[in-house]
C-alpha cells in the first residue's frame, strides 16, 4: 500500500491524470465497448454462438487495445465522463497546492458535455453501448423519443446544475433544467399505490434499476426551481429507493417488481450500492426530500453504510465486486465509495460518531488501493480492473482515470486529516 499520500503527492498524481487526458483527448475505448460489436451480438444470440463469443474475450483480456484495433471497434467519448471531470475540476479549483487551476475548466467541461449532447428538443445524452440493457428493450423504432439513457443524462445534468450555480452561469443551470425535463417526458414512469415511483433507463425499455432512478433524484433534488411536478417524481423515486432496501441494508440493481416482470438474478454489488448511498446523502444536504422521510433517509444511509462496509471490502481495504465472493472490484468500486463516504461525512450529525469515524479512516486506504492497484505512475493511465492479476488497461478515461481523478479531490475537498502533509 502507498505509505504516503500526502496532499502535495494527491495533487502531483492529480494532474498527472488530467495531463494524460488532455494528451490523448476523451475519444477513447471504454469498458465494455466491444461488446456492441456486430459481430459479437450476432454470436450472442444463440447458445453455441455465445461460446464462441466467450472464447473471442480471451484475447480482450490479454491485450486489449490491439484486439479493439482488430475488430475495428470506434473510440468513443461516454458522456458520465463528463460528470466526472466537471466536479473534480469544480473541486480543485478550490484548492490550495501545485500549479493554479482556474475556473474556467469546470465551465470548459460543461461546454464540452452540451457539444455532445442529442441533437434533441430537450438536453439529455445517449449511451454508446448498442447491447446495454438488450433484454430490456421493446422496438426502438416505435418510440418518438430520443434515446436518452437515464444514467448519463441525469449524471451530466447534475453537473452542469452544480457548476452552474457554483459559477453563477445561468445556461448550465438552464440546461441542466432541461435535462431533468428530458428524464420526465422522454421516459417510461411507473406510480404506485404506495406513492413510489420509477423511471426507465431508456425510453424504449420498462424496466426499473434503483440506482438510475437516484441519479435522476439527484439532479431534480439539485434544480434550484423544482416545479410540482419535479418534486412528486423526487418524492417517489426516493420512497422506491426506501421500499426497496433489504433489511441488512443493500440494494438490488432493479426493484422487485423488475424482477417478477422480468426475470434475472438479483445481484447486490459494489459501485451501484455506492452510487444509491451518495445520491442520498446528496439529496439531504441539498434539503430538498420532503420532511417526512427525512428520518427514514437518514436511517437508511445509516443502514446501508455499514452493510457496504461490511460486506463489500475486506478489513484492509480490498473491494469486493459481490459480497461474500472471491471477485474483486474495479477501480469504480473504490472511486464510487469514496464518492459515497465523502457526500455522508459532509452532511453533519447524519452519522453516528462510531460510524463517521470509521467511515473517515477508510478513505485514505480506499484511495490508496485505487492508486496502488489501477494507476500506471509513468503515464497517468488507469486501468479499469483487473483480471488473473494483471491491470486491464485500456486508457479509459470514463472508466479509469475521471473517477480516480474525482476520488482525489472528493477525499481533499472533505480535509480528511490522512491526506494532508505531515
Amino acid at each position: 500500500m502507498t505509505a504516503d499520500l500526502g496532499k502535495s503527492r494527491l495533487v502531483e498524481l492529480w494532474h498527472l491524470m488530467d495531463d494524460r487526458n488532455r494528451e490523448l483527448g476523451l475519444e477513447r475505448y471504454d469498458l465494455g465497448d466491444v461488446h456492441s460489436h456486430p459481430l459479437l451480438r450476432r454470436l450472442s444470440r444463440g447458445r453455441l454462438g455465445r461460446v464462441v463469443a466467450r472464447a473471442l474475450r480471451a484475447p480482450d483480456l490479454i491485450a486489449p487495445l490491439w484486439w479493439r484495433a482488430v475488430l475495428g471497434v470506434p473510440r468513443t467519448v461516454v458522456p458520465s465522463v463528463f460528470y466526472h471531470l466537471g466536479l473534480s475540476y469544480l473541486d480543485r479549483e478550490r484548492l490550495a497546492g501545485g500549479p493554479v487551476f482556474p475556473p474556467g475548466e469546470a465551465d470548459a467541461a460543461c461546454e464540452a458535455a452540451l457539444g455532445h449532447r442529442l441533437d434533441a428538443d430537450l438536453v439529455c445524452w445517449q449511451h454508446p453501448y448498442s447491447h446495454h440493457a438488450a433484454g430490456w428493450r421493446s422496438e426502438a423504432e416505435s418510440c418518438p423519443h430520443p434515446p436518452s439513457c437515464a444514467h448519463h443524462t441525469g449524471r451530466v445534468g447534475f453537473m452542469l446544475v452544480t457548476v452552474g450555480r457554483a459559477h453563477n452561469r445561468a445556461q448550465f443551470i438552464d440546461a441542466g433544467t432541461s435535462a431533468a425535463r428530458a428524464l420526465l417526458s422522454y421516459h417510461a414512469w411507473h406510480n404506485y399505490d404506495d406513492g413510489s415511483r420509477t423511471m426507465s433507463y431508456y425510453p424504449f425499455s420498462d424496466d426499473e434499476v434503483i440506482n438510475t432512478g437516484l441519479d435522476a433524484a439527484m439532479l431534480l433534488a439539485a434544480v434550484p426551481d423544482r416545479t410540482d411536478e419535479m418534486q412528486a417524481a423526487l418524492d417517489g423515486l426516493l420512497r422506491t429507493a426506501l421500499a426497496e432496501q433489504h433489511p441488512d441494508g443493500s440494494w438490488d440493481y432493479c426493484t422487485r417488481r423488475h424482477y417478477e416482470r422480468f426475470g434475472g438474478r438479483r445481484v447486490v454489488d459494489n459501485h451501484h450500492t455506492a452510487m444509491v448511498l451518495a445520491a442520498l446523502a446528496r439529496i439531504l444536504a441539498l434539503g430538498a426530500a420532503p420532511e417526512e422521510l427525512l428520518r427514514p433517509i437518514t436511517q437508511a444511509i445509516e443502514t446501508g453504510l455499514r452493510f457496504y462496509l461490511d460486506e463489500l471490502f475486506l478489513p484492509d481495504g480490498t473491494g469486493l465486486y459481490f459480497p461474500g465472493r472471491r471477485r474483486r472490484t474495479g477501480v469504480v468500486g473504490y472511486t464510487e465509495g469514496i464518492g459515497a463516504v465523502r457526500a455522508a461525512l459532509q452532511k453533519v450529525c447524519l452519522l453516528p460518531r462510531d460510524l463517521a469515524m470509521r467511515a473517515a479512516a477508510m478513505l485514505p486506504i480506499l484511495l490508496s488501493r485505487a492508486i496502488d492497484g489501477f494507476l500506471d505512475v509513468q503515464t497517468g493511465d488507469v486501468a479499469c480492473c483487473r483480471f488473473f492479476g494483471r491491470p486491464y488497461h485500456l486508457r479509459s478515461a470514463r472508466w479509469g482515470s475521471a473517477p480516480l481523478m474525482q476520488a482525489v479531490t472528493d477525499l481533499l475537498s472533505l480535509g480528511n486529516s490522512e491526506a494532508t502533509d505531515d
